[in-house]
């Protein structure tokens, strides 16, 4: 005896699965990763590090903050190139504590950056020839240093998707001599006087680095403490020149010392990204050169909308000021204020972000067009087993009649 039912409901459960299981898409996970792990560099020898960055094609991103740690007795920073990933870029580097920060990022609101490319290319050189050190990103739990940031200004990175470069240094890569050339006797030497820079045998100052009290905020007004130092080293440094990024500026004059900082609190009352800069002026009134050591990156989001539904009888009795007339609804509701209030987007990476995220299509219609067609595929494949278990009998053939009896 044949037994189709087992087949039939296997069918039917790959079917079942089939329907359960509706199609998922993958998303690469936000990463910023060096090109290279590790690196063999002798003394004095420098080599590159490109910083890649991957947002993938699903998510719009409006700046990355990569924060650089290096051996600052160990490497010198040579060049930071742009990766053209952002339509805008900036660099500061403080040489002292071995801290480089760079930052691309779009002006342009609503619009940013999207699939992966190229954050940056950095240059070092190597100071020493012996030992190791390592060049990694500084980022937190928080995400306050090293970030991605959507157009929301939410940081989508995760820690975990960062890499380092381990360095070791092989010996000492000394230059060939070049031969002091012989003067003849009797012949006196033609010295040529080394050019000082600046201004009547000044030497011009030198603005190091631009720091701020906060680099990502919500709302405005927003009060931002900014502090500029230089370094001159033939005299002082007496005042600092500060451009905010938002079309204003401001020169704040103090007898700072050399090296010396000096700070100034602005307002901000404009939404979006802003490229604050300074500069250094020393006690013979000449200022730095503009570099990308002076330059930060503030972020500013909107605040979050309070939006209030006002309650059916403040509807009748604003209609009625107005001599307007509502329709009556058949359900009295309640006369009551409710009140949404947005949650604030806070920059605070997820806890755990798995590398490859696998998430159902939401779409009802998709969902309801496959549960078609699973059914009639597994009502279809029961059918078929069922008649191949039981065949039809062959058709009856009546026998023909006897011979009449002779």
């Amino acid at each position: 005896m044949n037994k189709p039912l087992p087949s039939a409901i296997t069918s039917l459960l790959i079917a079942f699965l089939a329907l359960v299981f509706p199609v998922v898409h993958a998303y690469a996970t936000p990463s910023l990763l060096f090109d290279k792990t590790s690196v063999s560099v002798p003394q004095n020898t420098t080599f590159t590090v490109t910083i890649n960055i991957n947002v993938d094609i699903n998510n719009t991103v409006q700046s990355s903050r990569a924060t650089l740690l290096y051996a600052a007795g160990d490497l010198d920073v040579v060049q930071v190139a742009d990766g053209h990933f952002f339509p805008s870029f900036a660099q500061a580097n403080d040489p002292t504590n071995g801290l480089l920060e760079i930052t691309g990022y779009t002006t342009s609101a609503g619009t940013g950056s999207t699939a992966f490319g190229q954050l940056a290319t950095v240059t070092f050189k190597a100071k020493k020839w012996s030992g190791s050190s390592m060049l990694s990103f500084g980022c937190t739990a928080s995400g306050h240093d090293t970030n991605i940031l959507s157009i929301n200004g939410q940081n989508i990175l995760n820690c975990g998707q960062t890499n380092t470069v381990a360095i070791s240094y092989t010996g000492e890569n000394t230059p060939t001599n070049t031969p002091t050339p012989t003067i003849p006797l009797g012949t006196t030497p033609t010295v040529t006087p080394t050019p000082t820079p600046g201004q009547s045998g000044n030497t011009i100052p030198t603005c190091v680095t631009l720091s701020s009290n906060t680099s990502l905020a919500v709302g405005t007004p927003l009060a931002v403490t900014f502090t500029c130092s230089g370094v001159d080293p033939d005299g002082y440094i007496n005042a600092a020149e500060f451009t905010f990024g938002d079309n204003t500026s401001d020169t704040i004059y103090k007898n700072a010392g050399s090296p010396g900082s000096i700070s100034t609190t602005h307002t901000y009352t404009t939404i979006g990204t802003l490229g604050p800069t300074c500069r250094v002026r020393d006690n013979n009134n000449v200022f730095s050169t503009s570099t990308n050591d002076c330059k930060r990156i503030i972020v500013i989001n909107p605040k979050p909308v309070n939006v209030v539904a006002a309650s059916y009888y403040q509807r009748v009795i604003a209609a009625g000021e107005k001599g307007s007339v509502i329709p009556v609804p058949v359900i009295t509701p309640t006369p009551e204020v409710v009140t949404i209030v947005y949650e604030t987007p806070t920059p605070i990476a997820p806890t755990v972000i798995p590398t490859l995220s696998l998430q159902p299509t939401k779409n009802p219609l998709e969902n309801l067009v496959w549960w078609i067609v699973g059914s009639f595929v597994a009502i279809l494949a029961a059918v078929l087993l069922l008649r191949r278990k039981n065949p039809p009998p062959p058709p009856y053939i009546q026998p023909p009649p006897a011979p009449p009896a002779v």
